[in-house]
């Protein structure tokens, strides 16, 4: 089995940000606002497959060989990462978990109402980021300085009655001051279980990543068979995508560029691609086999290829013979028409006058023939119903014939008289 990593860097737009892996995850459905600048992201998710069609593929950034813990930290080496957890399980807040807020979830699907918490967390090493992902954290800060904490001790419950210890608890201490939090709050405060799931809103990354000494916002995102990350940075994002590419060769992962994120792209089409620019000469054979499947990318792409070349050379044969039947024919008129010209030369001044002439022959010609088929016309019309008169009048005399007969007859007198 063969591993890698796929990214997409390209422009993000708040106000259309376009779809998450189909049927797993989508975008909370935000208000109308301004159309912002765009933002740079960066997409990352993984896979393991067999050869290039990748038809065994399991798609996640777990399943590249580096867990996203160890990426984060490999692409911000030395920023400052603070986890925040929305609707997340009361039972299991990690033990550096500050800020702590419990509350009641009304749900719209499953039970009517549950208890849920949200949290911040600071996170120094790869493992505090993994222990902050396991308990329920998919949004992470990155901060080019300390980032601002809440500057007195506060007591966060909405729903829950407050303990009498609870000043004593650091979790209740500490995190995000309460205008971070409310922008949090926006970005993840109106999520939906699913299926689909909708857990960000798009439209709060701005503003989040205006504040100062905020670096990027990495959101865990979803993919077929485990979760991928998708970085929104301020800047071009060119030294994240440099230190992604270094990444690879060090942990031994094949590097695959796509030109959508990955979660909605096809890998064996971004493996076929990666072939095609692939220098041998300085990075050796390509780490992944060529499939026999008919139906990867790759082999329906040479199949089309030599399909339409096949098709031209058929066209340009044809072509070539129309051509070549043409020019036989015009020869053929030429020889004609320079046969007929050598004999009618001396005709020529005649011919124009007698082709005057034969074209008012031919306009009276036609004159005759539409009067003649007028005439035609009613003629037989008239022959129609002038049979059609003679035969009215033939009976009309035979009755009056019969008539008078009977009037006239000598026995009609006689028993008349009688």
């Amino acid at each position: 089995m063969h591993q890698a990593i796929g990214y997409c860097a390209s422009a993000f737009y708040p106000s259309e940000p376009g779809r998450l892996c189909r049927g797993r995850e989508r975008w909370i459905d935000s208000f109308e606002v301004e159309a912002a600048e765009p933002i740079h992201r960066l997409v990352i998710s993984g896979a393991t497959f067999t050869d290039d069609s990748a038809r065994d593929a399991q798609r996640g950034l777990l399943y590249s060989g580096i867990d996203a813990p160890t990426l984060i930290r490999q692409i911000f080496p030395e920023a400052h990462v603070m986890a925040w957890a929305e609707d997340a399980n009361p039972q299991q807040v990690p033990e550096l978990a500050r800020g702590l807020e419990s509350y009641d979830q009304a749900m719209c699907r499953g039970p009517l109402r549950r208890w849920a918490v949200r949290w911040s967390m600071v996170c120094e090493e790869d493992e505090h980021i993994r222990q902050a992902m396991q308990a329920g954290s998919d949004v992470f800060v990155i901060f080019d300085s300390p980032p601002p904490e809440a500057e007195q001790s506060e007591l966060r419950s909405s729903g829950m009655p407050p303990l009498a210890d609870s000043h004593l608890d650091l979790q209740n201490q500490g995190g995000f001051n309460e205008a971070f939090r409310g922008l949090l709050f926006l970005l993840t405060g109106y999520r939906n279980d699913g299926p689909p799931f909708r857990g960000f809103q798009p439209t709060a990354l701005p503003e989040l990543l205006g504040q100062e000494g905020v670096v990027a916002v990495i959101l865990v995102h979803q993919d077929k068979h485990a979760p991928c990350i998708g970085i929104y940075a301020n800047g071009d994002g060119q030294g994240l995508l440099d230190r992604l590419q270094a990444l690879g060769p060090e942990k031994g992962t094949l590097v695959v560029p796509f030109a959508i994120p990955p979660m909605l792209a096809r890998w064996d089409r971004a493996l076929w691609e990666l072939r095609q620019i692939w220098d041998a000469d300085t990075l050796g054979e390509f780490p992944v086999p060529e499939s026999d499947d008919s139906r990867s990318w790759g082999r329906r792409h040479q199949a089309y290829a030599a399909e339409a070349e096949n098709s031209d050379a058929d066209g340009e044969s044809i072509s070539a013979d129309t051509q070549t039947d043409s020019t036989d024919a015009d020869s053929v008129e030429i020889d004609v028409d320079e046969q007929d010209g050598e004999d009618t030369d001396f005709q020529d001044d005649d011919s124009e006058d007698v082709d005057g002439d034969a074209e008012s022959s031919d306009d009276d010609g036609d004159d005759r023939d539409e009067d003649a088929f007028a005439d035609d016309d009613f003629g037989d019309l008239d022959d129609a119903f002038g049979d059609i008169e003679v035969s009215a009048n033939e009976e009309d005399d035979d009755s009056s014939e019969e008539v008078v007969t009977e009037k006239d007859s000598p026995d009609s007198d006689s028993t008349t008289d009688d």
